[in-house]
């Protein structure tokens, strides 16, 4: 290239290498600040319980680790007869372990609610 006549695009080697430098720059901290967050689920409150005996599916649903299929197995398990604990469900439902249960006992209950006595019965 001859002096005094302009570069072939516009910029110069300078120029380019700077362009350069604030792509890579900025890539990387994409990358890092991707990288560095948490993922965007966020668990049901705590103080919510959903009865998987009485629960819809929908609710099912928006337990943690319990997808379409999963819930269709509980709904078509407790139709047979009611769940008598968390430990019941893993042991009737296909594909519910002790790893699942774990993840929905926060927010989950089968059976008569923890340290409530049964209402009494009505009749003499």
């Amino acid at each position: 290239m001859a002096a005094g006549t302009p570069p072939l695009w516009g910029w110069g080697r300078d120029q380019r290498l700077l362009l350069a430098a604030t792509a890579a720059i900025g890539a990387v901290a994409l990358l890092v600040g991707v990288a560095s967050e948490e993922p965007p689920s966020s668990p049901p409150p705590a103080s919510v319980e959903a009865d998987v005996n009485s629960a819809p599916a929908a609710v099912l649903l928006a337990l943690p680790g319990l997808g379409p299929t999963r819930v269709d197995r509980i709904v078509e398990a407790r139709s047979e007869r009611p769940f008598d604990s968390l430990e019941d469900l893993a042991d009737r439902v296909k594909g519910i372990g002790p790893a699942t249960i774990e993840g929905i006992r926060p927010f989950s209950r089968a059976g008569d609610p923890a340290g409530k006595e049964p209402a009494p019965d009505p009749t003499p």
